[in-house]
């Protein structure tokens, strides 16, 4: 909101290069939240299985089919 209330005010803060960095970096932002959520190939037929401790030995992860 500050943000917004600076920009619509015109005050100094939009002639300095420290605006345009701001900027720049929200937009940067917004378009790496949007590329990874468009990227995102995980399947959702799958169940992440956690890691676990079995006879004192630390079993890994896994990925589970749900038909398994």
């Amino acid at each position: 909101m500050y943000f917004l209330w600076v920009i619509l005010s015109n005050s100094r803060f939009t002639r300095k290069k420290t605006f345009y960095v701001s900027l720049v970096s929200l937009v940067m932002l917004f378009l790496s939240l949007i590329y990874f959520r468009l990227a995102d190939t995980t399947s959702v037929n799958y169940d992440y299985v956690p890691p676990k401790v079995i006879d004192n030995q630390l079993r890994d992860g896994y990925f589970k089919g749900n038909n398994d």
